[in-house]
């Protein structure tokens, strides 16, 4: 019996908390807002410990200064105060019986997700479907019923995608549409929302997949650093003018690395709306403040913040 989380954005750290490791590899949840800890996740309410060895390469040290272990990557000269085992740590068994439960882990395929699932007559919208994971996950969704629209750049590559899937499982033809999107201009983010909308009464499935990194520093047409605009600005762009097709069933799934640990920003100041939009997103501090790196690391952190908002407002 594997013991491992049933997916990554479960095991996700609400925000305010972080994980710290006892001398015995338990794992401690502390909430930094009240200052409290608890030996469960606080999402899962699972307890989780790490195995007693460091990573190849990895070597700890006290630091009297912080009163806390340093962690030190021989290899890449890295320093942190995040355990490198947290990564791999696994999930004490259940004591009860009734604790014991179907999971999924890493291994787990989208085919083995939706065994037994019966699509038809839903409608998901995938950004970036035509290659990669999102390609992945709109040939699973349609080879159990699903309607998916092919969010992408690129119509000659969609139209590629489309037919391996069509000519792997023909009855999916007719059920399989692209649509054309590129994240790096808001003109053609609204002409897609505009199509959407007039074609669609309802979403059951947006699944934001799309998304670039480790390019050179370049702006969007709409003077944006390209990073950002298209791996997150354009995606909740997306998300709020879709709104009026969603429902309390509709799930967005945005997909996101763990990166987003390494967010710094006060989310707070940096919480979007259509109307504040230019006003918080200060376009000379973007184009002229992020490095790629950075940027990055912050895109992703928004893109968690955004996720956790839209199941508050779907409950």
């Amino acid at each position: 019996m594997s013991y491992l989380p049933d997916s990554d954005s479960e095991d996700e750290m609400p925000p305010g908390w972080t994980e710290q490791v006892t001398e015995e590899g338990i794992i401690l949840y502390r909430n930094n807002q009240t200052g409290s800890t608890q030996w469960t996740h606080p999402r899962t309410g699972r307890t989780k410990r790490i195995s007693g060895d460091l990573p190849i390469g990895w070597r700890m040290s006290y630091d009297e200064k912080s009163k806390c272990n340093v962690f030190f990557n021989t290899e890449t000269k890295q320093t942190t105060l995040v355990d490198p085992r947290l990564a791999f740590a696994v999930e004490e068994p259940p004591r009860a019986i009734s604790q014991v439960r179907q999971r999924f882990d890493g291994s787990s395929t989208a085919l083995q997700v939706l065994h037994g699932k019966n699509l038809h007559g839903h409608v998901a919208v995938i950004t970036g479907a035509n290659s990669g994971i999102g390609y992945e996950t709109a040939r699973s969704l349609a080879f159990h019923g699903c309607e998916v629209i092919f969010a992408c750049r690129n119509k000659f590559s969609t139209e590629q995608a489309i037919e391996r899937i069509a000519q792997e499982r023909p009855t999916t033809r007719n059920r399989l549409h692209f649509a054309q999107l590129d994240l790096a201009s808001f003109k053609s983010v609204y002409l897609f929302v505009e199509d959407i909308k007039s074609k669609m009464k309802h979403i059951d499935y947006l699944i934001l997949n799309a998304g670039v990194f480790a390019l050179p520093y370049t702006l969007t047409e709409d003077n944006i650093e390209t990073t950002f605009q298209v791996s997150h600005l354009s995606h909740f762009y997306i998300t709020l003018e879709l709104e009026p097709l969603f429902d309390h069933k509709t799930r967005i799934v945005i997909l996101s690395s763990e990166s987003h640990s390494c967010f710094t920003s006060n989310l707070r100041q940096v919480h979007p709306t259509i109307d504040r939009f230019k006003e918080v997103f200060d376009l000379d501090f973007i184009n002229k403040g992020f490095v790629i790196v950075e940027c990055f690391m912050n895109m992703k952190g928004l893109s968690g913040s955004l996720c956790n908002d839209s199941k508050e407002d779907y409950k």
